[in-house]
């Protein structure tokens, strides 16, 4: 194995411990919201679909579980504040930083919750072509504890 391999194998174990023990969720999107990589699954202690899936299919996105096309189809897309943010980065390369939005998830059984969530977003080419690093945290409680204040 040469010292390249070894450089790669390692970068790519540390990329690996990061996403399982940071106490958010990282999420890495191309430039179409397609999830490359991400600890969802690990925080969310789910199984890993086999499919691709674009970031509001992951989160579940009421918007995106209604829409037959899924994440960035549906009606009510076009507004997201979380998608334009995204697309903002990944057009002019400028990151993002404490975006704080509600979003309408679908649990089991079909229940539409809100949580409330602070993203932030960098861009981060893949192989040359645009992507994404988003860390988004889930900020329900904190903002349910001020609101009781």
């Amino acid at each position: 194995m040469n010292k390249e391999n070894i450089a790669l194998e390692k970068a790519e174990k540390l990329t690996d411990a990061i996403f399982r023990t940071a106490h958010a969720y990282i999420v890495l999107i191309d430039d179409d919201f397609v999830v490359l990589k991400t600890n969802y699954y690990t925080l969310t202690d789910t199984i890993a679909a086999l499919e691709k899936k674009r970031l509001g299919d992951l989160l579940h996105c009421s918007n995106a579980m209604c829409a037959p096309g899924g994440c960035g189809t549906g009606e009510m897309c076009g507004f997201c504040p979380i998608r334009k943010a995204i697309q903002q980065t990944l057009d002019t390369h400028a990151d993002f930083r404490n975006l704080r939005t509600s979003l309408d998830i679908m649990e089991e059984g079909e229940n539409r919750i809100r949580i409330d969530v602070s993203i932030s977003g960098s861009y981060f080419p893949i192989g040359g072509n645009p992507g994404a690093l988003l860390t988004i945290y889930d900020i329900t409680e904190l903002t349910k504890s001020k609101a009781e204040d």
